[in-house]
């Protein structure tokens, strides 16, 4: 399921010009007194004291303006002045007014009018940065309207272009025709936007641009009646840019995201698209933000789906969270789809279209200094069809769950106590509630060369299955079970290290062996159900478990003994870890009698050997590993590697293999994977990654992509091929246009450099 998210780029920030001082400074206080009085005033006598001396006026004053100064400031070579009529401004003229700026060659000040008159190379500059560059300006100080003939423009932070003409209007309006505009640097017009009329609105910060058409490389590829944009980069209502692509599933698409900003703290996104293999199809997505809330709600609707039997297809999706006082937090993720094959067919990748569950949860949770409290009910959409109903996940309606936080304290004693009552429902199976109390007592013994944690604890279960269908209730069933469990570890283990140099740099290199001890006595508990519980995947963390099980309805039985060894080399001047090796094995003195569903018990001596493996090496190389070795099989039982090469920010190669043997062919899994983004020169770079079955000798997931980007645009070309619940392979192709400071045009894929970025 894919939600169309709005947001804006910012824009390329082109130079402002500069202007060369000018040679003398000019007051029409001192030239013509008579002519500016009404205009000017009294008050700036003494501003030029270096006029009287001839004196040229310092550079730094004309760098200057002040957007308070409301009086006119001109210089020039030379100057002529008809009385109480006009003054004509020649030579390397300059105005400054209220923050504005006018260079010219020739400029006459009208005074009946108030209009200023600029010829030659006119350029106007605001206080805001904006510059205009024409041959010719008409300008009224007083109320700052006027108007240019053919001329060009550089709006800062915004862009450049050239314009028939611009009228200065009252309000801070800008009304400009036949405007030719582009974020590119001068010389590279690679792509502009042509418009018939612009407006720009600094007060309502609002632009309007009318019959505007993007041409790009010479070739003209949209076309707007009207298109209204916030100038600021804020957010406003209006159309978005276009949605682009083309699907095996869905065929060509074609979507118009219309945004509302319906109020600062939330806004709504509607986008209608069309598929061509299958209708037309309607996503909606809802933000809102709080000063302590925020939430999405995203909606799909396909009537009439002309590849799904002209039936009606939805989705939904829900996400809040709320902070409640203090400590208090409410939170709710809820999903739905209306039939089990809508993310096969509209999920965008493999990840999305492989997923058997839907989550609905809603929960409510209390953080004090040393405990947590939570209280939820949660569920699950199933959308496999394969999967039968007495496999499905059980509703959680409601779990009460309890546990401190205290942290670990060294050389003290510890107490831990984790507790939860949870009401469990699914349709034609066992149900009921589930009471369950877990608590341990520890004395964590550390010193620099090693530690030592005696721990002992224990469980109490108590369930209430009366709720059970009277068809289930079949021997050795009972309405209220119970039973209690104890356990006793021993944790140990030494530091030995050692330092040495190598390569002219000093190291440190540890081994660290460790042995961890286990008894759990026998407890028969084959009359309680199986609500929540399964077999952890053995990694090396298992060894080290109380409870060889995952959930609350199962206590492992144990006497057993855990030899581990671990070995690291770290960096003598930082610490920083190089090395990291690990391997270890569980021997058993005796059988595992408890078993999920009341099996034979498990009769080995000893567990698979477990090892992982992570390594900093040189030159950006990064290596991580495990391994699962069948003492009994004599055979590897999962592996899996990656390789990582990370020179630099922008450029990756990851290489990855995994396997997962299993008894029966069509369960057993070996992958490869291959992801890179690189580079090929200051422009263009190359991304893809491939996920490849072995066992099926097929292509699980595929993607390849082509970007080029330069100071004003950027493309993006890609393909994606994966595999679907079919068996067939699904094919999308995407081509994305940025174009600095107007649009994006299309969705960007997952680049390699936010994936399998390992994790030192």
């Amino acid at each position: 399921m894919q939600f169309y998210t709005p947001h804006n780029k910012q824009s390329l920030t082109m130079p402002r010009s500069r202007l060369a001082p000018q040679p003398y400074c000019l007051t029409l206080l001192l030239v013509a007194a008579s002519l500016l009085s009404d205009t000017v005033g009294a008050e700036q006598a003494g501003l030029c004291p270096e006029i009287a001396t001839g004196v040229p006026w310092p550079a730094e004053h004309r760098k200057q303006t002040d957007p308070t100064d409301t009086a006119l400031h001109l210089y020039a070579d030379e100057v002529e002045v008809e009385l109480n009529r006009q003054a004509t401004f020649t030579g390397k003229v300059e105005l400054l007014r209220a923050g504005k700026r006018i260079t010219a060659d020739r400029l006459t000040y009208d005074k009946l009018r108030d209009e200023v008159e600029a010829l030659g190379r006119v350029n106007l500059t605001t206080d805001r940065g904006d510059s205009y560059q024409t041959g010719k300006l008409f300008w009224q100080p007083q109320n700052e309207t006027g108007h240019t003939g053919a001329g060009s423009f550089l709006l800062r932070g915004q862009g450049r272009g050239k314009a028939g003409r611009m009228n200065f209007e009252p309000g801070q309006m800008l009304r400009m025709q036949k405007v030719r505009y582009t974020t590119c640097a001068p010389g590279d017009d690679d792509w502009f936007l042509s418009v018939k009329e612009l407006q720009l609105d600094r007060n309502k910060d609002i632009g309007k641009a009318y019959h505007g058409t993007v041409t790009f490389q010479g070739v003209p590829i949209f076309y707007w009646p009207y298109l209204d944009f916030p100038l600021s980069g804020q957010r406003k209502s209006g159309f978005l840019a276009p949605q682009v692509g083309n699907n095996s599933n869905l065929g060509a698409i074609f979507g118009t995201p219309y945004y509302f900003n319906l109020a600062p703290n939330y806004d709504d996104t509607l986008t209608p698209r069309v598929l061509s293999k299958r209708g037309v199809q309607l996503q909606n997505e809802f933000r809102y933000l709080g000063r302590r809330l925020s939430g999405q709600l995203d909606l799909e609707h396909l009537p009439n789906d002309r590849e799904y039997f002209d039936d009606d297809r939805s989705a939904a999706g829900f996400r809040h969270h709320q902070l409640l006082g203090t400590a208090w937090t409410a939170d709710a993720d809820l999903n739905w789809v209306s039939d089990d094959d809508y993310l096969d067919d509209f999920g965008d990748s493999l990840a999305v279209s492989a997923r058997t569950h839907l989550p609905e949860n809603v929960a409510l949770g209390y953080q004090a200094k040393n405990w947590q409290f939570s209280a939820r009910a949660a569920g699950f959409k199933t959308v496999d069809e394969t999967i039968a109903p007495d496999q499905k996940p059980y509703e959680l309606l409601p779990e009460l769950h309890l546990w401190t936080t205290a942290a670990q304290r060294p050389n003290r004693i510890n107490a831990g106590v984790d507790t939860a009552w949870t009401r469990f429902e699914r349709d034609d199976s066992i149900t009921g509630g589930r009471f369950n109390l877990d608590a341990d007592l520890s004395l964590p013994l550390h010193a620099s060369y090693g530690f030592f944690t005696p721990t002992v604890g224990g469980r109490y279960l108590d369930y209430d299955l009366s709720s059970t269908p009277e068809a289930l209730k079949f021997p050795p069933f009972e309405e209220t079970p119970s039973e209690s469990f104890g356990y006793f570890s021993l944790d140990t283990g030494l530091f030995f290290d050692r330092e040495y140099r190598w390569h002219d740099r000093n190291y440190i290199h540890t081994l660290e062996p460790r042995l961890f001890y286990l008894y759990a006595p026998y407890e028969d508990q084959k009359g309680l159900p199986v609500f929540d519980t399964g077999l952890p995947d053995f990694t090396f963390s298992s060894l080290f478990l109380n409870n060889r099980f995952v959930g609350g309805d199962r206590f492992g039985d144990a006497n057993q003994v855990t030899v581990a060894l671990t070995s690291r080399i770290l960096d003598g001047v930082s610490g920083a870890e190089r090395f990291h090796a690990s391997l270890g094995q569980i021997y058993y003195f005796r059988d595992r009698v408890v078993t999920l569903e009341g099996g034979p018990p498990e009769t080995s001596k000893t567990s698979d050997i477990v090892a992982k493996v992570a390594a900093r090496l040189a030159s950006h190389w990064y290596l991580r590993g495990t391994a699962q070795w069948d003492t009994d099989e004599n055979e590897t039982e999962k592996s899996d590697l990656s390789v990582q090469y990370h020179p630099q920010p922008d450029r990756i190669v990851n290489l990855g293999y995994r396997r997962i043997r299993d008894e029966l062919p069509e369960e057993e899994v070996e992958q490869t994977e291959l992801s890179f983004a690189w580079p090929v020169s200051s422009r263009w770079s190359v991304l893809g990654g491939w996920t490849y079955s072995l066992v099926e000798d097929a292509n699980l997931e595929s993607s390849a992509g082509l970007r080029y980007r330069s100071c004003c645009w950027a493309l993006r070309v890609s393909t994606n091929r994966r595999l679907s619940s079919d068996g067939n392979q699904v094919n999308s192709y995407l081509i994305q246009l940025e174009l600095s400071g107007l649009a994006d045009i299309g969705d960007e894929p997952a680049s390699p450099l936010q994936q399998s970025v390992f994790d030192f």
